[in-house]
């Protein structure tokens, strides 16, 4: 793990098998700024066949992001990234077709098909990553935490023990400085894959841990909701904003509607999330893959809670 980097500053770096070789050629990657934090958030791929096509429209919805804002130096990707992820090959095409063309920094969730719960897959996920080590013990590279520019994200792993980590959080949320605290998890808690008694303990957790935003995955259509004291609220500086970010892969579910929506997109396109945060406060921005925005607020309030304009 990389220590002590500097804010705003490119690095150059090479990975090899070992201190002999062979190593790979010179990649590049640029801290986040201070005065200007900008993120890229995307969901499942989980392609039913491993066809070029599926690898080449997440990589056209991750330049769309790019081209709406090119100051991004990092990406999110929320899990079930592939179908099977104890087939090495499938990371190989992964590795050769998306993320050695990305140049960006990455950092990837572990969904369903990556879950703990599954060990022959969870090794697979964890032996291609360097996550950070700062979660839970039996979890490590699934439960994590971070400082990126003025945001902190905390990566929560819905498939298994969630009450441990929403202990953790409490703690975790306690120890940055950053403006903004954001979670991220697979699965979306205001979306149709979670139980009455799931939303209530997440939404609980975040609300006491001054968390603005929660982004899952999995439903595979982009919606959003704020929450405070378990009830919808439009325009108050409490509680927290749940999105679910929509696919960035060619499968989608049916569009299903539920009490608690303020904005859904039904459109069965790839969608993806600019997270920018600066002095203005934190703008969310979603775009599907031709260039449509698709939903944008900004969280004007640097407190507890939300502000949303």
């Amino acid at each position: 793990m990389l220590l002590d980097l500097q804010a705003g500053t490119a690095y150059e770096y090479r990975y090899g098998l070992s201190e002999k070789g062979p190593w790979s050629k010179v990649y590049t990657f640029e801290t986040a700024s201070l005065d200007e934090t900008v993120i890229y958030v995307l969901g499942d791929l989980e392609p039913a066949y491993e066809l070029p096509e599926d690898f080449k429209r997440f990589n056209e919805m991750l330049e769309v992001l790019r081209e709406k804002n090119d100051r991004g130096r990092l990406m999110l990707q929320l899990g079930n990234f592939v179908r099977k992820a104890s087939h090495i090959e499938s990371w190989q095409d992964r590795f050769e077709h998306m993320i050695s063309k990305w140049n960006l920094i990455s950092a990837h969730i572990a969904g369903e098909s990556e879950s703990y719960t599954r060990k022959e897959r969870v090794g697979t996920f964890k032996g291609f990553f360097n996550l950070p080590k700062n979660g839970l013990n039996h979890l490590q590279e699934l439960n994590y935490s971070f400082d990126y520019g003025d945001i902190h994200v905390a990566v929560i792993h819905t498939a298994a023990d969630l009450d441990e980590q929403l202990a953790w959080l409490k703690e975790d949320m306690q120890t940055t400085q950053a403006s903004w605290k954001v979670v991220v998890g697979h699965h979306s808690f205001y979306g149709g894959n979670r139980t009455e008694a799931e939303r209530k303990k997440m939404t609980d957790a975040l609300q006491e841990s001054g968390v603005h935003l929660y982004i899952g995955g999995n439903d595979r259509m982009y919606r959003r909701t704020v929450m405070f004291d378990h009830a919808k609220t439009d325009n108050d500086r409490h509680g927290t904003t749940f999105i679910s970010a929509g696919t960035a892969g060619s499968e989608f579910k049916e569009v299903q509607r539920f009490e608690w929506d303020q904005a859904v997109h039904e459109e069965k396109v790839p969608t993806g999330i600019v997270l920018q945060a600066n002095a203005a406060g934190l703008t969310v921005a979603a775009y599907d893959i031709n260039g449509n925005e698709v939903d944008s607020f900004r969280m004007s309030s640097r407190t507890n809670g939300n502000g949303i304009e």
